[in-house]
C-alpha cells in the first residue's frame, strides 16, 4: 500500500493550524487529521463536532479546479467557520 503525505491548513477563529499526516487516501487522512486535533486549540466539544462532520459525506472535500492534488472543505462549528485546505504533498 502506497502512503501519501497530506498537508492540512485549517483557518478557525482567527488562527491558522497546519499539520501533516500520511495515509493511503484523502478521506482516511481527513479522519486521521480530525482525530488528532490539538485540544490546546480545539476544545473536546469542538473536536467532537469536527470529527462528526468529516465523517459525513455531505462535507467531503472538493478538488480545486485546475490545481493538482488540492482540496477544500468548510464546516460551521458552533456558529464559527472552519475553512480547511488539503494538499497532497509530494
Amino acid at each position: 500500500m502506497v502512503m501519501k503525505k497530506f498537508t492540512f491548513i485549517a483557518e478557525y477563529k482567527k488562527g491558522t493550524y497546519i499539520s501533516q499526516y500520511e495515509s493511503s487516501n484523502l478521506m482516511e487522512a481527513l479522519v486521521i487529521w480530525a482525530d488528532n486535533l490539538d485540544i490546546q486549540f480545539f476544545t473536546e466539544k469542538v473536536k467532537a463536532k469536527i470529527q462528526e462532520k468529516v465523517r459525513d459525506n455531505f462535507y467531503s472535500p472538493v478538488s480545486i479546479e485546475k490545481v493538482d492534488n488540492v482540496w477544500c472543505s468548510s464546516y460551521v462549528i458552533f456558529r464559527s467557520l472552519l475553512l480547511l485546505n488539503i494538499v497532497e504533498t509530494v
